[in-house]
C-alpha cells in the first residue's frame, strides 16, 4: 500500500507532543498517531493509538513499507517519536516520509 505524508497531513495536520493521560488528550495525536489514524481510515488496521509507543509504530511502518527490515522500521519509529516529543514536528514528518519511501 502506497501512503504519502501529504495524504496523512491533509487529514491530520496538527500533531502535538505527548501529554500525560487525562481528558485533555482526547482528539489529539502525534505524527505516529496520525499515521495510525490514517491507516484505520483506509481500512488497513482496526486498532489505533493516537500516541503509539515506538514498538507499535514499528509494526505500522512495516505494514506501510514491507521493504523495511524490523530494525530499520524501529530506528525510524524511535526517531519519529523522539522528534515529535521534542515538538520538532517538521522533522518527524520528514522521517516518516523517509520511512514510507525507503527501499531498504
Amino acid at each position: 500500500m502506497k501512503i504519502s505524508v501529504k495524504d496523512i497531513k491533509e487529514k491530520y495536520p496538527n500533531p502535538v507532543k505527548w501529554m500525560s493521560f487525562s481528558d485533555t488528550w482526547q482528539g489529539h495525536y502525534c505524527v505516529g498517531g496520525a499515521l495510525c489514524l490514517y491507516l484505520k481510515d483506509v481500512g488497513e488496521i482496526t486498532y489505533i493509538d493516537s500516541f503509539p509507543p515506538s514498538h507499535l509504530l514499528t509494526v505500522k511502518l512495516c505494514i506501510c513499507n514491507p521493504q523495511l527490515s524490523e530494525e530499520q522500521a524501529n530506528n525510524f519509529a524511535t526517531s519519529i517519536t523522539s522528534h515529535n516529543d521534542k515538538g520538532r514536528f517538521k522533522t518527524a514528518w520528514k522521517v516518516l516520509s523517509k520511512a514510507l519511501d525507503s527501499k531498504e
